[in-house]
């Protein structure tokens, strides 16, 4: 519903005048004139079938004219009647993807057309009235396109809501193996998305973005005929081929996680990976293409929360309780970030190969490790990804 509708035609001692000038114009010829202007100036108005021009953008105009001399003659709000049938119109010009810029932009062509051709029909004694139906006309315009705005952007929230919602039980559907309605299916035609046996599954996030975003950037992807629907501040999909970051649309810091072609069987494994793969990149401040094969470790840390918690416990908490703590794992952490190359160490830490050897010894002594053991190395570099996936 507009806010208020102006009523500044009050101040012009002429604006009856002007209601009169405007019942003097045929409707009909206007109408066509302007449905001939539409189409030479937006693409998307050529674009519509033969019937929805002829039938319904020239009932639109003949409806915005009578609309436009109706609140002339009587200077209020046009009946409700008048604006629902407006609002109707929107709707379906939003249900048929027809740009809500592209509307707007219709508007204003018909507002210039329109003075055009009050132009043409005013007596040469009435300028004074052209100039007070210039006015008039804007704010006529103006208001328009503020219900026009209004009912396309609530028209179109309320097709997001209904596809995600249907998107969303089709993928629980195939994610879950079981059989899929007639509804469903119809909704996969309708996205262009095939039904297979092996589907790419991915998941992707914004990060810093909000649910908003990510509901956004599910509705673009299914646009492009991948079935993606919102997890809070995720986006979780479906692909006949695996998505690339640039997909997203979204810039070099989005992350996108996604797996091999997957059997139907073995999509919801799938999918908690991708969602645990997600949360690690966002944790570590990664961005690009993460996969399974590529993050293995996170992953096991991911699954098994209990076991990470330990290993950061049999690693860690004995350096803090030995009174050097913050250097010892500060040093730890730096050796790893250094690949365990104790040179690379040293200079990273400002300190002398000696002391970083007395430290490794401490850390040695203290957690009861074998520096020079794959498998103490291998529980170093797991505690201390679980201390930053916790962090």
């Amino acid at each position: 519903m507009v806010r208020q509708w102006p009523e500044r035609q009050q101040r012009f001692a002429s604006h009856r005048e002007v209601a009169d000038l405007v019942a003097r114009i045929g409707r009909s010829e206007a109408a066509r004139e302007m449905l001939t202007e539409l189409r030479k100036q937006i693409a998307s108005y050529e674009r519509l079938s033969a019937e929805l021009s002829e039938s319904d953008v020239l009932h639109t105009c003949e409806r915005n004219l009578r609309l436009w001399q109706q609140w002339l003659a009587s200077g209020g709000e046009p009946e409700p009647a008048a604006l629902e049938d407006l609002r109707a119109s929107v709707r379906a010009r939003a249900d048929g993807g027809v740009p809500l810029e592209d509307l707007l932009h219709a508007y204003r062509i018909a507002g210039r057309l329109g003075w055009q051709i009050l132009r043409r029909h005013a007596a040469p004694g009435e300028q004074h009235v052209l100039l007070d139906a210039a006015e008039l006309l804007m704010l006529f315009i103006d208001a328009l396109s503020e219900v026009v705005t209004q009912t396309y952007l609530a028209e179109r929230e309320r097709l997001v809501s209904e596809e995600e919602r249907g998107t969303r039980a089709l993928v629980e559907r195939i994610v879950d193996g079981t059989p899929l309605s007639t509804e469903e299916r119809a909704l996969a035609a309708r996205l262009d998305v095939p039904l297979r046996d092996r589907y790419v599954p991915f998941a992707a996030a914004i990060p810093g973005a909000s649910p908003r975003r990510h509901a956004a950037l599910a509705a673009r992807l299914r646009g492009e005929g991948r079935l993606a629907v919102t997890e809070g501040d995720r986006v979780f999909g479906l692909a006949l081929t695996a998505p690339a970051v640039e997909d997203l649309g979204e810039g070099p810091q989005a992350l996108l996680a996604r797996a091999d072609e997957t059997p139907r069987a073995a999509l919801a494994c799938a999918r908690e990976e991708l969602q645990l793969l997600v949360d690690h990149g966002r944790s570590a401040g990664l961005s690009g293409v993460l996969t399974p094969a590529s993050h293995a470790l996170e992953l096991l840390l991911a699954r098994s929360p209990r076991v990470a918690t330990a290993l950061c416990e049999r690693v860690l908490d004995p350096l803090v309780r030995g009174g050097e703590g913050a250097d010892l794992v500060h040093t730890l952490r730096t050796l790893v970030h250094c690949g365990f190359d104790r040179a690379r160490t040293s200079r990273a830490l400002h300190v002398h190969r000696n002391t970083l050897g007395y430290r490794l010894n401490r850390i040695e002594q203290l957690a009861g490790l074998d520096l020079a053991q794959p498998r103490d190395v291998a529980c170093v570099y797991l505690a201390l990804a679980a201390e930053q996936r916790a962090a």
